[in-house]
């Protein structure tokens, strides 16, 4: 979505304090890119170059499939206990015991998926997976307003641009005129 940094970085301090708050380690919040893949739009407990590469298709996986159908999904275990290969893959270098994905959704339609993970945790209690699905919605509307308002800043540059090109284009034609009608 391409949030502001400040936001990013505002979110960071949030959610780090959740992180703390409930025992989790990592946070991804994906969002759907062009191209139609899922991309980490804001982490943290995970690597940059993890981050920057994950990528995973509509549907495809615990990840895919919360996105596609905005319903949660709640994996115990250091394996697991699933058949879900990509994301097995995909964390291979992390080991939870717990991961909960949940919907990330504003303006009633959903914007992406987020990835709470523990490493420490023998269970999310329902009340906290609760708590995560409602401040995933929370963090994708901001990530949302976010992109709206840098997209805003820049359509305001350049109508401010192009408006300062008009004005100087009328001035010249202006002297022009007054000089044409005064010769």
């Amino acid at each position: 979505m391409g949030a502001p940094p400040q936001l990013k970085s505002a979110l960071d301090g949030l959610v780090t304090g959740v992180l703390h708050r409930y025992g989790l380690s990592s946070c991804l919040l994906l969002t759907e890119s062009s191209d139609g893949l899922l991309r980490a739009e804001f982490f943290i407990g995970v690597s940059s170059a993890f981050a920057q590469t994950f990528q995973i298709p509509r549907g495809e996986g615990s990840i895919g499939v919360v996105f596609a159908s905005a319903l949660p999904r709640h994996i115990e275990g250091p394996n697991g206990h699933e058949d879900d290969a990509l994301c097995i893959r995909s964390f291979s270098a992390s080991v939870y015991r717990q991961r909960f994905f949940s919907r990330s959704k504003t303006e009633g339609r959903v914007l992406g998926t987020a990835f709470w993970g523990s490493q420490t945790l023998k269970t999310f209690s329902p009340e906290t997976m609760e708590g995560l699905t409602e401040l995933s919605d929370h963090l994708a509307l901001a990530l949302y307003n976010g992109k709206r308002v840098a997209d805003l800043e820049s359509s305001h540059r350049a109508l401010e641009a192009q408006v300062a090109s008009t004005v100087q284009e009328l001035s010249r034609t202006h002297t022009r005129l007054v000089q044409k009608f005064v010769s």
